[in-house]
């Protein structure tokens, strides 16, 4: 598949690293690859091949995408004081319980308005 086989390396980082091995033969084009590290040999093996240099530019910008590439867990949302909801209504169901669960006190803050709800046969 490669004419050449020299082999190197582009960048280091957080497990992953990303070579250039040698052109390939069909377009002439580098071949770039992802490569982790074995945690018992201590050996780097190929996990990805990439298709072109611009989505290995990416997976080096952006690691987690290189962790998406390699099924390993990513793009998880950072927890700090206001936890990641799925919904608006999930959300305010969160605020009335911080609230020690009064809804209505959420809104003599003024801050966050209540959803109306429509009452049923009105």
């Amino acid at each position: 598949m490669t004419t050449t086989t020299y082999s190197k390396l582009i960048l280091e980082r957080e497990g992953f690293r990303f070579v250039e091995k040698g052109i390939i033969e069909l377009n002439s084009k580098p071949d770039f690859r992802l490569q982790m590290q074995d945690e018992y040999t201590k050996r780097w093996h190929d996990v990805y091949l990439f298709d072109n240099s611009m989505q290995c530019s990416i997976a080096m910008e952006d690691i987690e995408y290189a962790k998406w590439l390699t099924d390993q867990p990513c793009y998880i949302p950072r927890l700090g004081p206001l936890t990641w909801f799925k919904s608006r209504h999930s959300y305010y169901a969160h605020l009335a319980l911080w609230r020690k669960r009064d809804p209505h006190k959420i809104c003599k803050t003024g801050s966050i308005p209540v959803m109306s709800i429509p009452k049923v046969g009105a």
